[in-house]
């Protein structure tokens, strides 16, 4: 290359390092890394969007300085991701990640929604009970902890009237009537762990929304009891909800929940 001429290598270089950085910076103030990873990687997404800017910085001194043979095919390991981040991305449903026959992940929350299985008398705490009333209102900030609380300690609140909302997922029929199930969707580490939390409910009088789908959202009430169920290994108690309310309701974002968030 002749003295004077741009280095095009460096100029490419220079383009998909600040590129990057810049979405990884978008990502960042949008909250659209939430559709990705968990919040506590967002230290790591900046640092590394700085990163991207300082190596930048540096290919951008370069652009005069004469390279005989420019190389460019390194430059797709940061172009890839780029393109990927800035598409549009739809959120997933508990259909789409489902990958197990009951509900009995539950267990496992108990250590993503505060580091240890609750204990009986520590929902006093939680936000959305009325132990006069019998009541306990559930909303996205306390879910992740009351289905903890619900799965370990559901005799202290057997009669109890619940409501949650969720994602609608149809299963089958059970002992007790026809059964869905109320979930959001458990994020641990990043997307390609995604597990679906919810509670079975059984809906004994058909109140479920005709033509109902997978994925839908709904707001179901009903009182909480519990069922045995049992498998080779052995037999458990499985909370769940007798349905005496249930109605479609607007999708709620991508309904995420984030371990120990």
């Amino acid at each position: 290359m002749r003295g004077g001429s741009l280095n095009q290598q460096s100029v490419i270089e220079t383009l998909a390092f600040t590129g990057f950085g810049a979405a990884i910076t978008y990502c960042l103030l949008s909250g659209k890394y939430l559709s990705f990873v968990t919040p506590r990687l967002a230290p790591y997404l900046a640092a590394a969007a700085l990163m991207m800017f300082v190596w930048g910085g540096m290919g951008f001194a370069r652009w005069f300085r004469p390279r005989h043979r420019s190389r460019f095919a390194h430059c797709f390991v940061i172009t890839v991701p780029l393109v990927v981040m800035l598409l549009p991305f739809a959120s997933l449903s508990a259909s789409d990640v489902r990958s197990m026959d009951s509900l009995n992940a539950l267990s496992d929350l108990a250590l993503g929604a505060g580091g240890q299985v609750p204990v009986p008398g520590e929902a006093a705490s939680l936000p959305g009970l009325d132990a006069r009333r019998g009541i306990v209102d559930i909303s996205k900030d306390s879910y992740a902890a009351w289905m903890a609380e619900i799965s370990v300690n559901h005799a202290l609140y057997e009669g109890y009237t619940v409501t949650v909302d969720g994602m609608y997922y149809g299963m089958d029929a059970s002992a007790e009537g026809a059964d869905f199930a109320v979930e959001r969707l458990m994020m641990y580490c990043c997307v390609a762990d995604l597990t679906p939390v919810g509670i079975r409910c059984v809906d004994a009088d058909g109140l479920r929304p005709s033509g109902i789908a997978d994925g839908e959202w709904v707001r179901v009430t009903g009182g909480l009891a519990a069922m045995p169920m049992g498998d080779g290994s052995g037999e458990w108690m499985e909370p769940y909800l007798r349905v005496s309310y249930v109605e479609r309701i607007d999708a709620e974002g991508d309904g995420y929940l984030y371990a120990g968030y």
